[in-house]
């Protein structure tokens, strides 16, 4: 037995209102009788594209700049965990003055990391609860985080980066956007000096 396809139609030829197909078609309305179905749905492909495009592209921008903001808070999280090991095994008379060669120190422990990572030097705050009285010193713009309180013989280490080193800025043009805001990790160690 054999078996013989028809030719297919092409579609420009099946789309013409006086072909064959378009013939054969029942109508369903009285604006489309004389076109098949197939024909009605030309450009609903295009007009889904067009319309979901945009939307696929902002998703995927958002993907690539929250992932890469993530990816570089673990550095200055590492860079933080440095400056507080710093502080952690300085001097006791040196943290509780504040003196200005510790923090150039807890400064140049961060900013190593930081530089490794491709960013540019941050704000640091040192905090303690040591005997004798508690104290904070900044250096930069960044504030103490404030909580949760420190334990007895703590120091803590706050590096703070405005967000916009951490990853570029995608989404600036679609009302989004990183400058201005900062991004701070803090590490909280037991004071193990002298």
């Amino acid at each position: 037995m054999v078996f013989e396809l028809e030719s297919p139609i092409p579609y420009h030829a099946s789309c013409s209102p006086d072909s064959q197909v378009a013939m054969q078609t029942r109508p369903d309305t009285h604006r489309n009788r004389h076109f098949p179905v197939k024909c009605r749905r030309k450009g609903v492909a295009t007009l889904e594209f067009v319309v979901f495009a945009p939307v696929l592209l902002i998703f995927l921008m958002a993907i690539s700049e929250f992932g890469l903001v993530f990816a570089n808070l673990q550095t200055v999280e590492l860079a933080s965990q440095m400056a507080t090991r710093v502080a952690a095994e300085a001097d006791q008379a040196d943290v509780t003055s504040g003196n200005a060669t510790l923090l150039a120190d807890i400064q140049t422990a961060a900013d190593e990391v930081l530089a490794a990572g491709g960013m540019t030097s941050a704000g640091i705050v040192l905090e303690h609860t040591l005997t004798g009285g508690s104290g904070s010193f900044t250096t930069g713009t960044c504030t103490s985080p404030g909580s949760p309180t420190l334990p007895t013989e703590a120091v803590r280490v706050s590096v703070c980066l405005d967000l916009s080193e951490l990853a570029p800025d995608l989404l600036n043009s679609f009302g989004f956007t990183t400058s201005g805001r900062t991004a701070r990790q803090t590490t909280t160690m037991r004071f193990e000096g002298s």
